[in-house]
């Protein structure tokens, strides 16, 4: 059965994705840099509540605020959301390249990523709504096996129909055990190797 669908994680995908920017941000507003350094900032932070949209930017932002030791105003949220966008970088222009190349062949480009509300907005020119399945819309993140069969059953898709891009091998091997194609992502790398998988699909 041949790929129709192609579905692309954001970060380090789309867009390289460096959470130190955050900490760094952080670090220069914590009251207790000592403590802070001691537990690694931001990187001792559970973030699935928030990825999963169990709680508002509002919860998030005071529980991230108690767990670095600054103090919780309404102005932080806004902080925190612009420390997020700054640890991204502009769009892979490989992952560009591949994913107008796929489009143009007829393939179904989609968007699945671990991802906080608060990053909607790189989304929305990638793809179609209806195409972009975020972990805090659907109260699941990856390697949750659960997250990929809502998102087959929202394509309609059998696994087999489908091709995951994702720059974790614990993602991948999630969704290849769900029977779905996957191939990690490497930047110098992925066109030929998906261009490869595709030919080897459709010879079949």
């Amino acid at each position: 059965m041949p790929i129709k669908y192609c579905i692309f994680d954001i970060g380090n995908v789309c867009y390289p994705f460096a959470p130190q920017i955050f900490n760094d941000g952080l670090a220069k507003i914590t009251t207790d840099i000592k403590a802070f350094d001691k537990m690694n900032g931001i990187f001792s932070f559970d973030f699935d509540p928030f990825l999963k949209g169990e709680i508002s930017i509002t919860e998030f932002s005071k529980a991230l605020c108690k767990h670095c030791y600054i103090p919780y105003s309404k102005e932080i949220e806004t902080l925190f959301s612009d420390l997020n966008h700054q640890s991204l970088g502009p769009f892979i222009p490989e992952t560009k390249s591949l994913m107008d190349e796929l489009h143009n062949q007829g393939y179904q480009i989609c968007l699945l990523s671990n991802i906080t509300a608060d990053l909607k907005d790189i989304t929305l020119h990638i793809t179609d709504d209806d195409k972009t399945f975020l972990s805090f819309e659907l109260g699941l993140i990856k390697p949750d096996p659960r997250i990929y069969e809502i998102v087959l059953q929202k394509l309609n898709a059998k696994p087999e129909e489908v091709l995951f891009i994702d720059d974790l091998q614990k993602n991948i091997n999630a969704a290849q055990a769900l029977g779905i194609h996957g191939i990690v992502y490497h930047r110098e790398s992925i066109i030929q190797e998906v261009k490869q998988l595709l030919s080897d699909q459709n010879n079949k």
